[in-house]
């Protein structure tokens, strides 16, 4: 069980890393976000003030974050590295990602008025590495 937890929080861990290479990759190259008829509106999303922070473009955050949370999934998978360390710093660097997350999302509909389906989909996959990492946690503190 523990080692398809591990799977399925690296398969989320890659698809948010691709997706915020993507999005960071077309803000630095001032590029349209490929956006589908009918499903958002990515360019505004991207183009708006939230979509920077201190000068730095979220998506630039989000590969940080996504490359942190690798390397974490990386230790858990060495065996003289203590478990209950890496897990709980997944579980924190998982749980400051979901905020974020779900904040940028509140910004989306309630500020912006325009969603970005890429942005949503690295929220989902930062959500579900948060979820992945709380079952991890309990299963570590009361196994």
């Amino acid at each position: 069980m523990k080692k398809n937890l591990r799977l399925a929080a690296i398969v989320a861990t890659f698809i948010g890393l691709a997706v915020s290479m993507y999005l960071a990759w077309t803000k630095i190259s001032n590029q349209d976000v490929l956006c589908f008829e009918g499903m958002g509106d990515c360019n505004i999303v991207n183009a708006s003030a939230y979509s920077m922070w201190r000068g730095i473009p979220i998506a630039f955050i989000g590969i940080i974050g996504y490359l942190f949370i690798l390397l974490f999934l990386f230790l858990f998978s060495i065996p003289k590295v203590p478990s209950s360390g890496i897990i709980l710093a997944l579980f924190i660097f998982s749980s400051f990602g979901t905020i974020y997350s779900v904040y940028l999302t509140y910004v989306q509909f309630f500020i912006i008025h325009a969603f970005c389906p890429w942005c949503l989909m690295s929220a989902l996959m930062m959500v579900t590495i948060f979820i992945i990492s709380t079952i991890m946690l309990i299963k570590e503190y009361y196994r």
